[in-house]
């Protein structure tokens, strides 16, 4: 076997597939199903700086994607960091990104975040800092009024006055509440966790935070915690690309690992697995290259019959008066009985865990399976496996208390009561949930034997002021000769 150096690939040369190549894949962790990029003359292109989620940054560097033939990933490295790049079954290149969908590419490197303007959480009274490729969010209480404090989530609220710690529970997750000089002091999460909407503080909040630095593995937020997996299926070989940023999966990595024997054909590794372009320039005089059988005599042909091949995926032609043979098209694999989109089920995996992947009648079928799911999730192919929720309606929590949204796949459920001043009584909301809540925080004097006392009633505040008392005034329960049950 030889290898072309800088040459062109012969123009309507054969391609002959060396057997069933297994796997679809060959693609980067935010790719799913194989590379669907641009060739050489419209692949992403660097700048140096950072792209956006999942994808390259603009404009080009010196050199760009090599134009002419490839014979392996090597031969089309666009020098842009933010791609994966491989060598296509007709020998011209292709991108795909290097980050998934909810990272960013920062210099090839897959984060949260590239700088601090990645970080913006929304709440105005907090220091959003990218350190390491990763976001945090500092509550600085001097953004906010005299009184108030910076909430993580919240933005500023208003000091609670309080006891004991138990009389500052704010309903945050994120937060510790204690009671210091009759004042609630809220403390974030502990270093090296963020705060994740609805659920508390977490190592982690959304895939987009995890990054173990090896581009041969997937790494997801699981529960709070980040977790990593092989990239590539089983079979398929992970190929990291020559700066060690990026890797693709396939069944070969080079050319090298596409020898077939036969010394008149170009071996080549591409998206697809091993393909071979048969060269007759390689052969003798009077000689011809035939894919499947080397080097053989000039045969002339009159008919596509005249043109014997014993591989299925090659259809004979005869052109002018010699034998050329058509290979599978593009998205086609060489399969037992011809070219088709798949030859068995390992060359539909979509990359969702969660879906049912099979190959019917040599066409992929990805059907998903909440059962593959954990309880409480639900299966989507286009959101790339399991996810709580795909619409705000599945996050109903039948309490009025709450905002019910998904964002990003996720259940988020914010304090609805609070923005109206109310309390959160039970599954509704309410000026208030006991009689306590309805005692002012500095109480009318007792003169006279005048006693005003204050009770809630059907979720409102009501007070009541009797005379002659010649007991104990007490804010909730009135006029008592045997003290009050809450403190004056």
């Amino acid at each position: 076997m030889r290898l072309f150096g800088s040459g062109a690939l012969l123009v309507g040369c054969a391609v002959a597939f060396a057997g069933a190549c297994s796997g679809s894949e060959f693609t980067s962790a935010s790719t799913a199903g194989g590379f669907t990029g641009a060739s050489s003359s419209g692949g992403a292109q660097a700048s140096g700086g950072h792209a956006t989620a999942g994808g390259a940054d603009a404009g080009a560097p010196a050199g760009g994607v090599p134009s002419g033939s490839c014979t392996e990933p090597a031969d089309c490295d666009d020098r842009n960091p933010c791609t994966v790049d491989s060598c296509n079954a007709d020998g011209t290149c292709v991108t795909a990104p290097t980050c998934r969908a909810t990272q960013k590419c920062c210099a090839g490197n897959c984060n949260e975040c590239c700088d601090s303007g990645d970080c913006d959480d929304g709440v105005a009274c907090t220091t959003d800092t990218c350190l390491g490729g990763n976001c945090s969010h500092a509550p600085d209480d001097s953004a906010c009024k005299s009184g108030e404090y910076c909430s993580a989530t919240d933005d500023c609220r208003t000091r609670v006055r309080c006891e004991r710690d138990i009389d500052c529970d704010d309903g945050d997750p994120c937060t510790t509440e204690t009671c210091v000089d009759n004042q609630c002091v809220p403390l974030g999460c502990p270093q090296g966790q963020s705060c994740c909407p609805g659920r508390g503080c977490a190592e982690c909040c959304s895939d987009a935070k995890c990054n173990d630095g090896d581009p041969c593995s997937k790494d997801v937020c699981s529960g709070g915690v980040c977790q990593s997996e092989g990239l590539c299926q089983a079979g398929l070989s992970c190929c990291k690309s020559a700066d060690g940023q990026s890797a693709a999966c396939g069944s070969c990595c080079s050319a090298s690992d596409c020898d077939d024997g036969t010394d008149c054909t170009v071996d080549l590794c591409t998206t697809t697995g091993c393909a071979h372009v048969a060269d007759s320039s390689r052969c003798g005089a009077g000689e011809s290259c035939n894919p499947s059988l080397g080097c053989q005599p000039s045969v002339e042909c009159r008919l596509a019959t005249d043109c014997a091949s014993k591989d299925p995926c090659l259809t004979p032609q005869c052109v002018n008066g010699k034998c050329e043979f058509a290979s599978c098209g593009a998205g086609q694999n060489c399969c037992a009985d011809g070219c088709h989109e798949c030859c068995d089920a390992s060359q539909c995996i979509d990359n969702a865990d969660c879906t049912i992947d099979t190959c019917s009648s040599g066409s992929c079928h990805h059907q998903p399976s909440n059962d593959k799911c954990k309880a409480g999730l639900q299966c989507s192919a286009e959101a790339g496996g399991c996810v709580q929720c795909l619409q705000n309606s599945d996050c109903d929590d039948k309490s009025e208390c709450t905002n019910d949204l998904c964002v990003d796949h996720q259940c988020v459920y914010g304090n609805s009561c609070a923005g109206q001043g109310l309390h959160c009584c039970a599954d509704h909301c309410a000026a208030c949930c006991s009689d306590s809540e309805c005692v002012p925080a500095e109480l009318p004097p007792n003169k006279g034997g005048s006693c005003t006392s204050y009770s809630c009633q059907s979720g409102k505040c009501v007070s009541k002021t009797t005379t002659g008392c010649l007991g104990t005034c007490c804010p909730v329960g009135g006029c008592s000769l045997t003290g009050c049950l809450l403190p004056i």
